[in-house]
């Protein structure tokens, strides 16, 4: 009889994929036609806020003093970082993690991720010599 209910479980998946143009969109809507529970990493561009006050002026003080215009980039990437990785954590194991374009993800997020999932997928359409 659980071997019978496993087979009527819909299947958990964690999606992730570039969101221009809808495109993430119809392939999870798809996905879900299929039977698929899915679990969307992709829109990568949450809404960025600086941490603190200190953070805004310390960004205004190196794009003028050293002409370094790279640190709201830094903090930007770490901010994203952290929010997919905690994401992740409150998530339990799921069946299938598919993810296209897995340069656009954090590393750190790739390796917890094949963590979480019975077996992932990851699609380079760029090709690996483009992005090794």
């Amino acid at each position: 009889m659980e071997n019978n209910m496993y087979l009527h479980r819909k299947k958990k998946m964690i999606f992730g994929s570039p969101s221009n143009y809808g495109f993430s969109d119809a392939i999870r809507s798809e996905l879900s036609l299929l039977g698929y529970e899915i679990i969307d990493f992709s829109e990568l561009n949450t809404a960025f806020q600086y941490p603190s006050l200190f953070h805004r002026i310390y960004n205004v003080y190196r794009k003028i003093v050293f002409s370094d215009k790279s640190y709201k980039a830094k903090l930007k990437q770490r901010y994203i970082r952290q929010n997919l990785c905690d994401m992740l954590n409150k998530i339990e194991n799921v069946d299938f993690s598919f993810i296209i374009r897995p340069d656009l993800f954090p590393l750190e997020f790739i390796s917890q991720l094949s963590t979480k999932s019975n077996y992932t997928i990851a699609y380079q359409w760029d090709g690996i010599q483009r992005y090794p």
